[in-house]
């Protein structure tokens, strides 16, 4: 079990190291995926709420760091 733990520690730690890059890897992912659905006059509704939904998800999860001490 101590392991376990070890290992989620050192998880984190990398994780954490990375997240500038991570967020910058989702906000473009994201800016693309917004071109892709916008650039064409007519796009069905689920695509777009989808794309906004994940947008949305993106955000709050982002945000969780900034709320926990």
């Amino acid at each position: 079990m101590s392991l376990l733990g070890l290992g989620g520690a050192a998880l984190q730690v990398f994780f954490e190291s990375a997240r500038p890059y991570l967020l910058v890897l989702t906000a473009v992912s994201l800016g693309y995926s917004f071109y892709l659905v916008y650039r064409r006059p007519f796009r069905p509704g689920p695509v777009v709420r989808r794309v906004w939904l994940t947008a949305i998800l993106a955000g709050i999860l982002s945000a969780i760091p900034f709320f926990r001490d």
